[in-house]
């Protein structure tokens, strides 16, 4: 890994890797409790993981729709 962040241009890649992924993931864990999968096999949790990420961000998109409709 030191080896890969050798580079500016790598490191900050590897910086905005918590602006971007970390938060998104820890929400699902904290805020929708899902911290295993249900199924097992490499296709099926992908399959799982998909679904889990599609409601995720289906819910983002009914907030933001909702609170724009409320500032109206």
């Amino acid at each position: 890994m030191r080896y890969k962040l050798r580079t500016a241009i790598a490191a900050a890649l590897y910086r905005m890797r918590k602006a971007i992924v970390e938060p998104v993931l820890g929400q699902i864990k904290s805020v929708r409790g899902l911290r295993r999968f249900l199924l097992r096999g490499l296709a099926h949790v992908q399959d799982e993981f998909r679904l889990i990420a599609f409601t995720h961000n289906l819910l983002k998109l009914h907030r933001h729709r909702a609170a724009q409709a409320l500032s109206r």
